[in-house]
């Protein structure tokens, strides 16, 4: 089984999202911003020592925005294989 990351700080969006990807048995985690992100990623390697293998994050948060959370994320991990999907609702 996947587990994912999903970063966006609309609610609505987080549970939409979570939802579709139950569908596909990719279990995740969410954060409303690019702060609780790292701190989420990092907790995630001290307790299971392992990494999301999905990170869904949107491109326009408040604060650090999606690109800026990705470039962080990357600076934690050792691994370069992470696969990031960016979001952006019109």
């Amino acid at each position: 089984m996947y587990t994912g990351l999903v970063v966006d700080d609309i609610p609505f969006n987080q549970i939409a999202l979570k939802m579709m990807l139950k569908h596909y048995n990719i279990e995740a985690d969410s954060v409303f911003d690019g702060l609780q992100a790292i701190e989420k990623v990092k907790l995630k390697m001290q307790q299971n020592c392992q990494i999301y293998q999905l990170i869904f994050i949107d491109i326009e948060m408040p604060g650090m925005d999606g690109f800026q959370t990705s470039k962080q994320i990357l600076k934690i991990i050792d691994i370069k294989i992470i696969y990031y999907f960016y979001m952006l609702c019109i």
